[in-house]
């Protein structure tokens, strides 16, 4: 579904604000008098990959399939039109895991209150020079499951006006090991990542004159996700628990969830006369921030003998946290000039400015930092 892509990485116009890099614009197909349809299907599987160096006996699985197709048209001809598409994937990837774990010859001299931790830790699979210490390597498999959407309608109502709309909706769900993300989790560990992107765009052109005309725009985008864990090898919920001396970190991580919405407002006019185009704007966005998080305890042991004695150096435990609303606003202003001084110059000219408010907490439970004062400020302040 898409027709343009700009990536505009230094020297940007005054237009574009809040990108300390690249700045990446896109531009969505629309659909035309004629009706058009298009599919395709891609599929790629371990068959003709190489072993990996540091994988097993076995090639770790490979299976990838694309797929998706658009459909186009007229709804009323000349006047509206609608443009939409779908894009799948399945994924099954391996990987393999590698790293170190506690010997048998260290399991059987371990205190009996860390039998739980030492359940969910793999036995190794080779011997290393120190006998307490044993290596271990294993694969599984990710299984990544994508589906995007997207619509657009297109309508004229006359010479001088034109709007178009626009939908986009993809969903994403990863189940697999978390040795992918933390090499560490190397004792069963499975992430569960089920994410949700939305986003809907309403544009209106007006042309008010042969050399001026005026664009208004309000979108809507949403992230919904959330990272949990699971721990298949662990009957109970371990601490999660770094051990000097070994590489693998059992236990599991705090789950987190994220809401984030931000409208936004645009507003552009734009002026053409002689070498001068000149386009002035303001951009209001209005931003949500939800979160919450589990509870997460950790422990750290110095050495594999303070481990086999049960005599952590570390202990923490962070409380749940509650979902926290965050809100806040952002206001920016332009005007800029592109000069065409001659033919072979052009001088860009332009002036922007953005405010950030501080962010508030819906509950009053958010405290900013007042740089002036040096102090924390009032809840909801």
């Amino acid at each position: 579904s898409i027709e343009e892509v700009r990536v505009l990485t230094t020297n940007y116009s005054a237009e574009y604000g809040r990108a300390a890099g690249a700045v990446i614009s896109t531009v969505t197909k629309s659909g035309t008098n004629a009706f058009h349809g298009s599919g395709y299907a891609f599929f790629r599987n371990d068959r003709f990959d190489a072993r990996n160096f540091f994988d097993g006996p076995q090639k770790p699985v490979f299976d990838m399939k694309q797929f998706g197709g658009s459909l186009s048209g007229p709804i009323r001809r000349d006047r509206v039109f609608f443009f939409n598409s779908y894009e799948g994937s399945r994924k099954d990837l391996g990987a393999t895991a590698s790293g170190t774990v506690p010997s048998a010859a260290l399991r059987s001299r371990v205190a009996s209150a860390l039998t739980p931790i030492l359940a969910s830790i793999p036995l190794p699979t080779q011997a290393t020079s120190n006998p307490d210490v044993g290596l271990i390597q294993y694969a599984e498999n990710t299984n990544i499951i994508e589906n995007v959407y997207s619509v657009r309608i297109d309508a004229k109502a006359s010479d001088r006006d034109s709007f178009y709309s626009r939908y986009n909706v993809q969903d994403s769900l990863v189940n697999g090991p978390q040795y992918v993300v933390f090499a560490s989790a190397l004792s069963g560990q499975q992430q569960h990542v089920p994410i949700r992107t939305q986003s809907f765009v309403a544009s209106y052109v007006r042309v008010l004159r042969s050399n001026l005309m005026n664009e208004a725009k309000f979108g809507i985008n949403r992230f919904a996700g959330r990272l949990g864990e699971l721990d298949p090898q662990s009957p109970q919920p371990i601490p999660l628990t770094t051990i000097t001396g070994v590489n693998v970190v059992p236990g599991l991580r705090a789950e987190t969830s994220q809401r984030n919405t931000s409208f936004e407002y645009i507003d552009n006019v734009s002026w053409f006369r002689g070498a001068h185009t000149v386009k002035a704007g303001v951009n209001i966005r209005r931003v949500w921030h939800d979160f919450d998080s589990t509870e997460a305890t950790t422990l750290v042991y110095s050495s594999l003998s303070e481990f086999a004695a049960n005599r952590p150096s570390q202990a923490t435990f962070t409380p749940a946290l509650s979902t926290t609303f965050i809100r806040g606003w952002t206001y920016s202003g332009y005007v800029q000039d592109d000069l065409k001084a001659t033919g072979r110059l052009t001088v860009n000219l332009g002036l922007r400015y953005d405010y950030t408010p501080p962010y508030t907490g819906v509950d009053s439970r958010v405290r900013n930092f007042d740089v002036t004062t040096m102090q924390l400020t009032a809840p909801g302040a």
